[in-house]
């Protein structure tokens, strides 16, 4: 019978866990979690999925809260068609890290009289090792869902009825919180809390300022309504059983989400990715192909000069073995100019970000005859422009170098001035 069992996995990852969770509708078929002591890295991840009731072919990965930025914006009607902008510019750059280092997703809650989206932003470092670990294992990936608005969608309903709500949900690695004052509504985690009574009386403390209320939030724990006295005896989470609500609402959560998709975002890269090492490896058998061929001719053409020239003289053979030698010192000589353009390409992909930069900032009139990287330094920016003043003014005003000055004395050349610059590269562009 558990073979027509319909059935769907879920799969959470943080620092030092895994939970594993089975559905069928609404109902858990199975449910478990494994703490681990070495890096996520080095996780042997079949050993946990092979303890589950089902054999897994299909899975979606939970992005744990603890993983998340989580950001509410409120925008005009008309934002709505430039609302990838915005949260780049809103969220994305208010953040400690590289846009580029970053996936987001977002969910429209509210888009009546104006636009309530909720943003959850996430290092792509994390989502691509838990991928790689499970797509490694022949895997399809079926979908990528923030926790965070699992939780929203939990209470979603109530919110509309009832005002100044804190909820409080226990996993067995977090507790959660959210939080509705009437169209607003406050999400947070945290993880490792020793004392979860005096952390729920400081998040009250918090909303009632934010909000300035007059009478404490009313506190739902699991879903439960609790009193204030109760709240002040929740020392651990070991004195709270965990409840399936997450579980029952996530299937809502997939089936509503109208936001950006993390997945599609992944699978653009693995793609990309993907094309890359078809062209490596393409080149590298044509270099295969070229290099045996040679040695095939050659010994192949050795052998017929043998076979009809049994007794030609060693001086006539020796001009064959010449050049034999000479195309061995040729591919070794090629081999190391393969070698040294790798490393070249390697030291210029690492300054794209500088190289980006200055193509985007120096306008037309600028010739650039020659850039010069060395570790965090601009070694040498030479060129020509109409003002060489100006381009200096253009470099400063950017935020990825610093420190410029230039070297030597600008050359003027009929209506054109000669500069060459020099300064540092700004260490958080890194």
């Amino acid at each position: 019978m558990d073979l027509f069992t319909k059935q769907r996995s879920y799969l959470e990852v943080d620092d030092n866990y895994i939970r594993l969770v089975q559905l069928d509708k609404n109902n858990i078929l199975y449910q478990d979690s494994f703490k681990f002591e070495e890096e996520l890295k080095d996780i042997d991840l079949k050993d946990y999925l092979d303890q589950a009731r089902y054999k897994i072919k299909k899975i979606s990965l939970i992005v744990p809260a603890t993983k998340l930025f989580i950001r509410r914006l409120e925008l005009p009607l008309t934002a709505k068609d430039k609302l990838k902008d915005i949260i780049k510019l809103q969220v994305l750059r208010k953040l400690p890290y590289r846009i580029e280092d970053l996936y987001y997703s977002y969910q429209i809650l509210d888009k009546k009289d104006k636009l309530l989206v909720l943003v959850f932003t996430v290092t792509k470092d994390y989502i691509n090792m838990v991928y790689e670990l499970s797509s490694n294992l022949g895997l399809i990936i079926d979908s990528i869902i923030p926790s965070s608005l699992v939780f929203y969608y939990l209470y979603q309903t109530d919110k509309i009825d009832l005002k100044n709500q804190l909820y409080i949900d226990l996993s067995p690695n977090y507790i959660h919180y959210t939080f509705y004052n009437q169209n607003d509504i406050y999400i947070r985690s945290s993880q490792n809390i020793e004392d979860l009574a005096e952390e729920t009386a400081d998040t009250v403390i918090y909303l009632k300022q934010k909000y300035n209320l007059e009478d404490d939030p009313k506190l739902f724990l699991n879903g439960e309504k609790i009193d204030a006295k109760k709240a002040v005896t929740l020392n651990s989470f070991e004195e709270i059983r965990e409840k399936n609500l997450f579980w029952k609402k996530i299937r809502v959560v997939e089936k509503n989400f109208d936001g950006v998709d993390i997945l599609s975002q992944i699978s653009l890269k693995q793609k990309e990715k993907q094309k890359k090492d078809y062209s490596r490896l393409f080149y590298l058998i044509i270099l295969v192909l070229l290099v045996n061929g040679i040695s095939l001719f050659l010994a192949w053409q050795l052998k017929i000069n043998k076979l009809n020239n049994f007794e030609v003289s060693n001086k006539q053979i020796s001009p064959l073995v010449e050049k034999v030698q000479q195309v061995k010192i040729d591919y070794q000589v090629n081999k190391k100019k393969v070698k040294l353009l790798k490393g070249q390409l390697r030291r210029n992909y690492s300054y794209l970000p500088w190289l980006k930069e200055l193509s985007l900032i120096l306008s037309e009139d600028v010739k650039v005859d020659k850039v010069i990287f060395k570790e965090e330094k601009l070694v040498l920016l030479a060129g020509e422009a109409t003002s060489a003043t100006k381009v200096m003014s253009l470099l400063e005003e950017s935020d990825y170098f610093k420190n410029l000055h230039f070297e030597g004395s600008i050359v003027s050349k009929e209506d054109r001035e000669e500069f060459r610059i020099a300064g540092d590269l700004a260490d958080a562009i890194k």
